[in-house]
């Protein structure tokens, strides 16, 4: 090859608006970034840290119970999309297969979390109802509800 070759296929490369612009440049770099999948133990601890996306989901005016359980059971989902990423790895490993005995453990885990989350929510949730609209017996215990915004709050709802 040239040199006179290598110089009109520079001319041509940088003369196309995909190669020059610097707008479709960064386009093209995410693309090819997001081509490339995360690390299994990469994507673990993004799914374990408080990241940005959960933090809105947790201060949204519009939250339901079943979002709410999804939340308090939160870890046991990310040890379930691990053993899910340990699957996938072991699926593309041809030489040496990673034995594992299939995420249906985690799965009942997390399903069995979740149902005693939206349980134990929607009971409180009752508990509250009857005791704001006078509905109640006279050998309840109090409830006690915490909440959580710059410091440690218990507050006593009593009939």
């Amino acid at each position: 090859m040239t040199e006179r070759y290598w110089q009109r296929y520079r001319n041509a490369y940088y003369a196309d608006p995909l190669n020059s612009d610097p707008f479709w440049v960064n386009v093209k770099n995410d693309v090819n970034r997001k081509r490339n999948p995360k690390h299994h133990l990469e994507l673990y601890s993004i799914c374990r840290s408080p990241n940005p996306y959960i933090n809105q989901i947790k201060s949204s005016p519009n939250i339901t119970h079943d979002t709410v359980a999804e939340l308090i059971c939160r870890d046991k989902a990310c040890e379930l999309q691990y053993c899910m990423s340990l699957q996938l790895v072991a699926a593309e490993n041809r030489r040496r297969k990673i034995d594992l005995q299939g995420c249906e453990s985690q799965q009942k885990i997390m399903n069995s979390c979740i149902t005693q989350e939206l349980q134990r929510i929607q009971s409180v949730e009752q508990k509250l109802r009857e005791r704001t609209l006078g509905i109640e017996n006279m050998d309840q215990k109090p409830i006690f509800i915490t909440t959580k915004k710059n410091s440690q709050e218990t507050m006593l709802i009593e009939a």
